[in-house]
């Protein structure tokens, strides 16, 4: 099966037809997904969303949301994936496995050697990868006092114990943490660019993100945010071709940039998206289930993925995709595809959004 439309196989080409035909009925159509997609086929879904006036957003957005706005506060020390490999001396990971987002990460990017300290923080069950030198646990309700105490600690200050122990801060641990991190001669703090929504406190982002100013002065310490597929490269793509990074509303007077509003879960959740074409994603990953149930009862186009919605298109699996990503450290990669008897995304993309201006042309 290579594309469907309202319950019947179909050629590309009618399947094409009907998928411009139910986006431009709407009021407000949303383009959402964008993770798995190559930055070719992001560009198309910008053109495509723009075309329709319609709302655009990623599926990483939300979980994202606390580690973007503390990055447009305050911007923020990043490092690469071959500077850590090479280069650091001290690599702590706060909540966080990266090997079970990018299988064999910590074997390639940060193996042990001599002279390197690996330390996991643990927030509850979010344990950082087996094998390290040292190992904390901290409360997972406590994250965001544990990192304003292990902040305070960088920048000399001191806290009350009978302050925290209430709270039960391990800080003789978190004091002995700080002073790993200020001697260190390039340290890495290894952390999750996009968090469940348990972990999502946009202040322990924000937090985290000031943890290498804090040392500046007394190390060369540096953030990672492991993300997951070319998520960084929707980023890109979208800031590039709007101005902002997600949650796009667009309109007479051009591209917005709503979060509250204009996000996928908030078009859900209230009901005002009346349309959606889902592509490079699975929604039942990053959706709340109120949105998901929203998004499920909508005339939906879904372009590759699991066969689903009025409307459906098979394309090539993105991986076997020639293109651009993005890796997580924000360095571009060409991929090599191959050929095979599927449409890219990109190209079904291209199309759809051609068929809209002219469905549109004749209206």
């Amino acid at each position: 099966m290579s594309a469907r439309a309202f319950g019947r196989d179909v050629s590309l080409d009618e399947a094409i037809a009907a998928g411009a035909a139910l986006l431009t009925r709407a009021r407000l159509p949303l383009v959402y997904g964008l993770v798995e997609s190559t930055v070719e086929a992001q560009r198309e879904a910008v053109a495509l969303a723009r075309r329709l006036a319609g709302a655009l957003d990623t599926a990483a957005s939300a979980a994202h949301a606390g580690a973007l706005a503390a990055f447009q506060a305050a911007g923020a020390l990043t490092t690469s994936l071959g500077e850590m490999r090479r280069r650091a001396d001290l690599v702590l990971f706060w909540g966080l496995d990266p090997d079970g987002v990018e299988p064999g990460f910590v074997a390639r990017y940060a193996p042990p050697r001599a002279g390197r300290v690996r330390i996991a923080v643990d927030v509850g069950p979010a344990a950082g990868p087996p094998g390290v030198e040292e190992r904390l646990r901290i409360p997972p309700e406590r994250e965001v006092e544990c990192l304003l105490a292990l902040r305070a600690f960088l920048r000399g200050r001191r806290v009350e114990p009978a302050a925290a122990a209430p709270l039960g801060l391990p800080l003789d641990a978190l004091r002995g943490l700080a002073r790993r991190l200020s001697a260190s001669a390039y340290g890495i703090i290894v952390s999750d660019g996009e968090p469940p929504s348990e972990r999502r406190d946009p202040l322990c982002a924000v937090t985290l993100n000031a943890l290498p100013r804090q040392a500046r002065e007394r190390s060369r310490l540096r953030s990672l945010l492991v993300r997951r597929g070319n998520s960084v490269g929707a980023d890109n793509v979208l800031t590039w071709l709007t101005g902002f990074p997600a949650a796009i509303r667009f309109g007479p007077d051009g591209a917005r940039f709503d979060p509250s509003g204009s996000s996928a879960e908030a078009l859900l959740a209230s009901r005002r998206a009346d349309a959606a074409l889902v592509v490079g994603a699975l929604p039942e990953r990053y959706l709340s289930a109120q949105a998901l149930a929203s998004l499920n009862a909508l005339p939906t186009v879904r372009v590759g993925g699991t066969p689903a919605g009025q409307v459906f298109i098979s394309t090539a699996p993105s991986d076997e995709t020639t293109g651009h990503v993005f890796r997580m450290d924000g360095v571009p990669l060409h991929r090599q595809g191959r050929a095979g008897s599927l449409p890219s995304e990109a190209d079904v993309l291209a199309r759809l959004c051609l068929a809209v201006g002219q469905a549109t042309e004749r209206a």
